[in-house]
């Protein structure tokens, strides 16, 4: 996240300015773009007489979308993106999936690499760098013309009325741990303070000054769990905002690179850390990689579609040049008229989906949050009600690196902590590192935060937070829906009790489970639920939830 801090405290800039400009490997702009869709029986790319085309196949632009024909046949404009890309459904690959100016796309008909199509990871806020040197260059507050007092007057202040009240931590205890013996914490400015914190963590072996192996811990932890695809809703990289293009492609091929490793689809969304060199004043935006290009150049659109578990993903784009000549300014809560225009056709084009809505920056503010809501209002985007006119479901986002949950309407909108944690705050313990467990049910969608490392047991619905004594404020159904996953797995046994009273559970995959309460056995004074988990090396670990009949 860390949104510039112009992005706050700038007016809005009116004058926008095409969002294309030094897209690198793509083809100039042609009057149409043309190709087939076809079925790639001998998986080599390309099509031969014996391979049939493919109907009905969604292709698009990044503004329109449109079906194959019988032959498998489409015919675009030349769009926003400078590219044409296909849908891609659960009973297919595409090994290419979108291309610069247009042409035949090849697909391959696949079994799910998976046993439960139902079960996916959310993720968010990965901050992907291979090198240590990296987050100390890249990740801190410049030298400036503020004096070190000034800076270290405006950091204490930061820390005593944001991060330890937000926290409930002791922050300068927590630096002390691993500044050297004797280090004066309040004397130092900002900048002398990360340089210190970073140069101890190297020196003493702590897992962020070894980035590289701390991302392929936490993949390989995600990958144990075996879910169907992963989602990864923006900010991959580090800050491709404040480095130069060279360093931001690099990221992004380490990046691509670990997460191949998976062995299952990967879906990226573009967040406000992939708008590569946009705040460096060195860099003019005519340079070949600059802003989104990059991203594109790596990952592809920045807006598209997919179909997964029995909905209809659509990622966007609300990153916005606002910039005028001597500002670089970008907006990041902007649904553009081209964006917006791609997601009613492409809602149009799947007229029967369920909708989730994949995008960087959340829609709605959780109240709980402890940043200032004015801030985050003003810096959020929102949807105007479009999404509901087009039954969206629900809505994963990340940015904030908070989990939130906010139910407008018919939309729920789910927000996912950080994969990196608050890797910029000091110290990075300020908020868990994690990822959020998906599972689909019944058409469906249940969610449930787990903290990287850490096994989550808990309360799904009545929706409560995993691992924690809550009380549910009413009892509106008679079905409890619970997750329990061990660090990297399931546990060997999962049991619920209500007031003593073993309760049968029914397995949704591997760690979402159900159970059926009969409102008979809940008395006016409530109900305590137990849920218990069991390791194979007999440790326990249980949740509690009480249940009460709603006021009359």
């Amino acid at each position: 996240m860390r949104p510039p801090a112009r992005e706050l405290l700038h007016p809005r800039v009116l004058v926008r300015l095409l969002l294309f400009a030094g897209f690198v490997g793509v083809a100039p702009a042609a009057a149409e773009m043309t190709g087939v869709v076809f079925e790639d029986r001998d998986r080599d790319g390309v099509r031969d007489a014996r391979e049939r085309g493919r109907a009905g196949v969604a292709v698009s632009n990044g503004r329109e979308v449109v079906r194959t024909d019988a032959d498998g046949r489409y015919t675009l404009p030349d769009g926003p993106q400078g590219l044409a890309f296909v849908t891609r459904g659960p009973d297919v690959h595409a090994p290419i999936w979108y291309r610069p100016g247009g042409g035949d796309f090849g697909l391959v008909r696949s079994a799910s690499s998976r046993a439960d199509e139902s079960f996916f990871v959310h993720m968010s806020d990965v901050h992907a760098m291979d090198r240590a040197g990296d987050l100390l260059e890249y990740s801190r507050e410049k030298d400036s013309w503020v004096p070190p007092r000034v800076r270290a007057w405006l950091w204490r202040l930061n820390v005593r009325l944001f991060l330890e009240p937000a926290f409930g931590i002791d922050m300068e205890d927590e630096l002390r741990r691993v500044l050297a013996p004797g280090s004066d914490v309040r004397a130092l400015g900002n900048t002398a303070l990360v340089a210190n914190w970073f140069e101890a963590i190297a020196a003493d072996r702590h897992p962020l000054g070894a980035p590289a192996e701390q991302l392929r811990q936490a993949l390989g932890e995600i990958a144990a769990l075996a879910p169907a695809f992963v989602v990864s809703t923006g900010d991959q990289i580090l800050e491709g905002n404040q480095a130069p293009v060279p360093v931001v492609e690099r990221w992004m091929r380490f990046y691509r690179e670990e997460v191949a490793r998976l062995d299952m689809p990967v879906y990226d969304t573009l967040g406000n850390n992939e708008l590569a060199s946009t705040e460096l004043d060195e860099v003019p935006p005519e340079t070949p990689g600059h802003g989104k290009a990059s991203y594109r150049a790596h990952f592809g659109p920045t807006v598209y579609s997919f179909d997964r578990a029995g909905f209809h993903f659509m990622a966007l784009d609300t990153h916005v040049d606002a910039s005028t000549p001597g500002d670089k300014d970008w907006d990041f809560d902007v649904l553009s008229d081209d964006v917006r225009a791609w997601f009613e056709n492409d809602a149009a084009a799947h007229p029967e989906s369920r909708r989730i809505v994949l995008n960087h920056e959340p829609f709605r503010v959780d109240p709980t949050w402890p940043y200032p809501s004015y801030v985050l209002r003003r810096s959020l985007p929102y949807d105007d009600g479009l999404f509901a006119r087009w039954g969206v479901r629900a809505v994963l986002a990340g940015h904030v690196h908070l989990n939130g949950r906010v139910r407008d309407g018919s939309v729920d909108h789910i927000t996912t902590g950080a994969l990196s944690g608050f890797r910029w705050a000091l110290p990075g313990v300020a908020y868990p590192r994690g990822y959020r467990l998906c599972q689909v049910h019944d058409g469906e969608l249940y969610t449930a935060w787990k903290p990287l490392g850490k096994a989550a047991l808990g309360f799904v619905w009545p929706a409560t937070d995993p691992g924690l004594h809550a009380t549910a404020p009413a009892l509106p159904s008679t079905r409890v829906v619970a997750v329990a996953v061990d660090e990297k797995g399931p546990f060997e046994i999962v049991s619920l009790e209500l007031d003593g009273e073993r309760l049968p559970l029914e397995p949704w995959g591997r760690y979402f489970f159900s159970a059926v309460v009969d409102r008979a056995q809940v008395p006016a004074s409530g109900a305590r639920l137990v849920l218990a988990a069991v390791r194979a090396n007999g440790e326990e670990e249980s949740a509690v939830l009480w249940l009460r009949h709603p006021e009359p």
